[in-house]
């Protein structure tokens, strides 16, 4: 079960990342974006790309400081300069292992396993990993996975 999370945040990362249109550029290595979150938030965002549209956080009523969202789908929040949140939602069309938005609960639970918690249309994945403890949260509708969440927990 930890590999396969292990795996999945890896190739969350790298499908995350590949999402981006042009001018991005990512790291080679995919080991490099295991360590997005606590990263300096300028130097991260400087290095996907400018195509970005910048967002207030009270909007989110959020602790944020900055949040900015790419319309392919990937969103990151920052407070006190570091990333502290990565989230794909409805536009982004990637597949992670498996694993794309619109697929059903019971989808994801063959590729993922049982959750740490089920509420409110969330399925709650605890992760020790990057200075955890670290939380992967999918989001449903009645149509299916609509976002993932990746954070560092407060």
């Amino acid at each position: 079960m930890k590999n396969r999370v292990f795996f999945f945040i890896l190739f969350f990362i790298i499908a995350a990342a590949s999402a981006v249109a042009e001018p991005a550029v990512f790291p080679e290595d995919a080991a490099d974006w295991l360590s997005v979150l606590n990263s300096d938030f300028e130097e991260t965002a400087g290095a996907i790309g400018q195509g970005y549209i910048e967002i207030d956080p009270e909007e989110y009523s959020s602790r944020a400081d900055k949040i900015i969202y790419y319309p392919e789908g990937l969103s990151l929040w920052s407070s006190g300069g570091k990333i502290i949140q990565l989230r794909l939602d409805s536009a982004w069309g990637g597949f992670i292992s498996g694993i794309r938005i619109g697929i059903t609960d019971a989808d994801l639970r063959l590729v993922m396993g049982e959750p740490w918690i089920e509420e409110l249309g969330s399925l709650y994945y605890n992760l020790p990993w990057n200075e955890g403890p670290v939380r992967l949260r999918f989001v449903f509708t009645e149509t299916g996975l609509i976002e993932i969440y990746l954070y560092g927990v407060r």
